[in-house]
């Protein structure tokens, strides 16, 4: 047998399966000697016992599979090779900081509302988005309403990512959320967000119905101004719905009115939605069992992960479980493989 545990486990595979029974029939051992003499545990709380001797058995190869989950890389056993992608887990991110977007103190609308364009256009190549806060005050509600708008859209990204600095932290994890969430909260929280958003819903199913033949400032009366951004030529702009609700908070951004989003704001607005909760990977001591625990206590998407306080990433919740399923059958099958 050859190959490395990874980084969370730091001896062999062939140790860690050899660990596996080992480990399981000492436990069960005790268990029924606890039972006989002791007469602990109460019957009624046997499954849970045998639940977490299980677990306790298998700790081994699940940081052998948190850590080739997150890190990518492959272990070999018995004849048998297990390969982990990093892409299958880790997500592919676009980081969103304000540089991306428009500049800081910049209005959104033309070049501005290019930029989030050309955000938008990055981000639909990728399932997450990562919002960088900086030091938390270098990003407007404004241009996040524009971000998750075209997010719940274009249908992708699917996250949306949080991070911001702090002393002597770079990109520190402060939570992530589905764009739908963020964009229903802005709208609720916001009447005057809301009424953009409607304003440049009514001004795009009307511009819909308008063909780049006809001479589009004449043929549509609903603001026959912004046919350029509707328009590229002869052909349809695809990110129009973004450019128009941008133009549409404009005025709001002139007056002031853009809010600033600060970490504290952040939390203010999202709380509800916010995860914030992460599985630290230098916590090896507890970071197998940490992980597992998350991964089967929750129906969310995704799994973030940190280096300390750091983020690392978001793991795919139902990918990291199957992998979990097949390392297991596929080491139990191994098993009567002769090395």
């Amino acid at each position: 047998m050859r190959g490395s545990g990874g980084r969370l486990w730091p001896w062999s595979v062939r140790a860690a399966v050899i660990a596996v029974p080992v480990v399981l029939v000492v436990l069960l051992v005790a268990f029924a000697i606890t039972r006989a003499v002791a007469d602990w545990p109460e019957p009624e709380r046997e499954s849970a016992v045998l639940i977490g001797i299980l677990v306790l058995a298998l700790l081994p190869l699940l940081l052998i599979l948190l850590g080739n989950v997150v890190s990518g890389g492959a272990v070999e056993a018995f004849g048998v090779r297990i390969e982990f992608a990093p892409d299958e887990h880790v997500q592919q991110e676009v980081v969103v900081s304000p540089g991306d977007t428009a500049a800081f103190g910049q209005l959104l609308g033309d070049s501005g509302t290019v930029a989030i364009v050309e955000t938008l256009r990055a981000s639909a190549r990728h399932e997450v988005a990562v919002v960088d806060l900086e030091d938390g005050t270098n990003w407007w509600e404004t241009r996040l309403l524009v971000l998750c708008a075209g997010a719940v859209r274009q249908a992708r990204p699917t996250a949306i990512v949080f991070v911001a600095s702090a002393p002597g932290v770079e990109r520190e994890f402060k939570g992530w959320a589905e764009p739908g969430e963020l964009l229903d909260i802005l709208l609720a929280m916001r009447p005057d967000f809301r009424a953009a958003h409607e304003r440049a819903a009514v001004a795009v199913r009307h511009w819909e119905l308008a063909s780049p033949q006809a001479a589009p400032p004449v043929s549509n009366p609903v603001r026959p101004e912004i046919a350029y951004l509707v328009f590229d030529g002869q052909r349809r702009r695809p990110y129009a719905d973004e450019q128009i609700l941008a133009t549409e908070l404009r005025q709001i951004e002139e007056d002031g009115r853009q809010g600033a989003l600060t970490v504290v704001r952040l939390d203010d607005l999202f709380h509800g939605v916010l995860r914030t909760v992460a599985t630290d990977l230098d916590a090896t001591a507890d970071s197998g069992r940490a992980f597992v625990r998350a991964a089967l206590s929750t129906t969310d998407r995704f799994l973030a992960v940190t280096h300390g306080t750091t983020y690392a990433g978001l793991v795919l919740r139902e990918q990291a479980v199957n992998d979990f399923l097949r390392t297991l059958l596929d080491t139990s099958a191994s098993t009567s493989i002769p090395d």
